[in-house]
This record gives C-alpha cells, structure tokens and sequence, in this order.
C-alpha cells in the first residue's frame, strides 16, 4: 500500500484559516486562501481583498463600483470634490479653471460651485475656494515610495468671525512656505465674509508639535478677532492616511467600536455640542443589518452540513480559537443550528462581515465623527476647533494615539477595554507633550483631583 506524503499545511495571512500549500495562493512571500483572494478590475492582477480599493465608473447611466490594487489606484483614481468618492478619472467633470472635480451626480445636482465663478479673484487671492486640493505635501518627506511607514495627520481648523479675513489670509500666507506647510479656504459652514479653514498639509504628530509653528498661526488668527471654539460653529477635522493602517476596513472597524463605546467620553474630550456635521455612526443598526445577513449565511450553511465543509479539517481547539476571536453580537446571533452551531460557526470568516460594517457606514456619507468616504484618508470629524495651542496640539496627540492602537490591538482588545486602561495605553504612544493636562482638566482621567476650569477650548 502506497504511503502518501501528508500535505503541507499553511495559514491564509488574511483570515488565518489553515489550508493545504497546494491550494493556497502565494502573493509577495505571503499565502491566500480562494476566499481571500481577487483580481484587479484594470489589470487583472491578483491581489489580497484587505489589499483592493474601490473605485466607482460610469457605465452608460449606470454607476458601477470596481476593486482594484493600489497601483492602478494610483494611477487612476481621483476624489469628487464634492461627495469624496473615488472615480476613475475619465469618469470625472473637471472646472475649466481645474480646481474643482466632481462626479456625474454631484455635477447634475449641483453644478460647479468653483471659485473661478463665485469668488473676486483679487478679493481673496489667499483663500482658495472649497473644493480646492493641491497634491499632498507631506512632512516630513516621504523616504519611501510608499506613505505607509509614517502616520500623517492633516488638520481642517474652521475659523469664523474674522475682523478682517483678506488681511488676515495675507497675513498667513506668509508664513505659509508659499502654500507648502497650509493653505486657506472657503467653507459653507463659516460666515461669507469672517470665516476661513486653515488645511495644513500631512504631518507627523513630532512635525505637528516641533517643527510647524502653529503657536503663530493661532496667535494672528486671535490677533484679528477670529473665534473658533466660541464661535459655536466651527470644527477641528483631522485626517490620516489609510495606507498606514495593517487592514484599513479592519482598523476602521476598531475605530468604530471605540467611537461608540466610549462615545460619552469622547464627545467630552471633543467639547462639542452640537453635532449636525459629525453625526454618531449608528454601530447599532449597521450591526443588526450585518447580523441579518449572517444569520442567513448561517443558515446556508446548516443546510450544507452534510456536505462536512471545512470541519472536518480543523481540530476542536482550533475551532475555540476561531470562535472566541467573534464580537459577541454574531456569536449570540439566533439561529436554528443549536447545538451544531460551534461546528459551524469556524467556517464564517467574521472579518467579513466586521468589513461589511464599515463598507455600509461608508455609503452613509461624510457627515459623521469618522469618515471613511474619502478614498486615501480617514478623517475624525467630532473634534471642536480651537485658537488655544495646548487644546490643539492634545487632539492632535490623541488622534495619533488613537489610530495607532487601533492598528496594533486586536478586536476583542477593543471590545474588552475599559476607558481608564483605554487611556493609559494612550498615554504611552509617541510620548504626548499635552494630552495628559488636557484629559484631565475635562476629568477624563481616573485622577482624585478635582479640577473647577470652565470649558473655554
């Protein structure tokens, strides 16, 4: 009787599931599992799913969305200035005067709303109009060919009720580095005439609190009246680089669960108020949506048993392992498979539907605390502005921090965490100058000191 070679067993890098070496896919020293492997919709290069990014394309009058690798995103996709989205760039309406993008639809509801034909050229030469967005310029420079290494921040800081905001943007422009470190622009939520957004380029959180003289940019903003945490309307928007995150739909999930499980501490720490452009994500519904469609998949899969899918290939502790990494939510889900269910549950790739979480807040829009519908960044929407330096550079600092455990911390890290472990972690990324003070002046932190400083931003 013939003796036959025992396979070779490798884990799929994406959803950690054991497969033969023979079945799996190798891409860049890394094995794939079928399911966690796609092809380029330009190229037709294959590529790891957590890898792809989306694009959407006309196709007569219909709206298509495509997955394709970074390279080709890179070569091809640009932003509507108007709703975010990804577009393949033969796809795109573009200004005469080339400052301004948009998508079919966007252009069919609203037109062009450029500066070239709002805005007096020599009224405002130092402000540019909304939908302004010069290539990035990143601080410091980029070594690789890739931003991935570094995570950059670019800060929105909305600024309203000016004295005199034609003065006042000469004044910035200056110190600008001719537009190199930040730039000026319009903004439909400031005044017509007193308010501007100071958009720095990206930035390291070090650059942020050592290199850019941001104590001189709020200085000549306050010099001429401005007024941003009490002006009651203005915003401080930070966004950060996608391609720094290990899985960015993944770490976008993370960033979610945290935003809504802390999110009376977090709505502290942001001063804010009001709320109508930085709604909550509403992780419920899109939660009970997700677990609708697992439940049907579920049940697909009970009908499949006899079939034995992949059980049969994975011993019982492997299967407690699999199935102690689900959020509770898709555990506890009621199904019919009762007691077959923990044989069963190991051929769901949870990450799936954690993804799916993210993909259907993502078609929800801009206007929520975190945003995902840009197609390179991230932007956290919830902040309130401020003239006053240290408040500044603490959001900065725990916006890094907090991207950065999401990176590094599982998702039942994430679920199981309290706020004051939460914040220690915190505490102990890239060393913050300001964070500490700042947490627990709004008594954020587990402290028995009592602090009586009004909320004055």
């Amino acid at each position: 009787m013939d003796e036959r070679e025992e396979p070779k067993i490798v884990e799929c890098d994406d959803c950690g599931n054991e497969i033969p070496e023979e079945n799996a896919y190798l891409i860049n020293r890394n094995y794939y599992c079928g399911d966690c492997i796609s092809t380029c919709e330009i190229c037709d290069e294959m590529v790891p799913r957590g890898e792809l990014r989306l694009m959407y394309r006309t196709r007569g009058r219909r709206t298509i969305e495509i997955e394709v690798c970074e390279d080709c995103y890179n070569d091809y996709a640009l932003s509507c200035d108007a709703c975010g989205d990804a577009w393949h760039s033969d796809d795109l309406y573009i200004c005469e005067c080339g400052n301004e993008r948009l998508c079919e639809s966007c252009h069919d509801r609203d037109g062009f709303q450029c500066s070239c034909m709002n805005q007096e050229d020599e009224e405002d030469e130092n402000i540019m109009c909304y939908s302004y967005k010069p290539n990035p310029i990143f601080h410091p420079p980029v070594k690789s060919k890739t931003t991935k290494e570094n995570l950059y921040l670019g800060v929105e800081l909305e600024v309203d009720r000016i004295r005199d905001r034609k003065e006042l943007a000469g004044q910035l422009h200056e110190i600008s580095d001719c537009g190199d470190l930040f730039y000026m622009k319009l903004d439909g939520s400031l005044s017509n005439d007193g308010g501007l957004e100071i958009v720095t380029h990206p930035m390291t959180v070090n650059y942020h609190r050592n290199d850019f003289d941001w104590k001189q940019v709020l200085d000549l903003c306050r010099n001429y009246e401005g007024k941003s945490h009490n002006a009651g309307n203005c915003g401080l928007h930070i966004h950060f680089n996608k391609n720094y995150l290990t899985n960015p739909k993944l770490d976008c999930y993370k960033l979610m669960i945290l935003m809504h499980r802390f999110k009376n501490q977090m709505v502290k720490f942001s001063r804010r108020t009001t709320f109508s452009y930085c709604q909550d994500i509403e992780l419920d519904s899109i939660k009970a949506s997700i677990e609708r469609e697992a439940v049907s998949t579920c049940d697909e899969m009970l009908i499949n048993e006899n079939e034995n899918w992949m059980l049969n290939s994975l011993d019982p502790g492997r299967m407690r392992h699999i199935l102690e990494s689900y959020y509770p939510e898709i555990r506890e889900l009621p199904t019919p498979l009762c007691s077959t269910y923990e044989n069963i549950a190991p051929a769901i790739n949870i990450n799936k539907w954690r993804m799916k979480s993210v993909d259907k807040h993502r078609q929800n829009g801009k206007y929520y605390a975190i945003n995902i519908s840009n197609s390179s960044t991230v932007e956290i929407r919830l902040w309130r502005g401020t003239l006053k330096y240290e408040t500044l550079i603490a959001t900065i600092e725990f916006t890094n921090a907090l991207v950065k455990f999401c990176k590094y911390n599982s998702v039942a890290q994430v679920e199981r965490i309290t706020w004051n472990d939460f914040i220690k972690k915190l505490l102990d990324i890239d060393k913050p100058k300001y964070m500490k003070e700042y947490l627990k002046r709004e008594k954020l932190l587990d402290i028995t000191e009592t602090n009586d400083a009004d909320n004055q931003g």
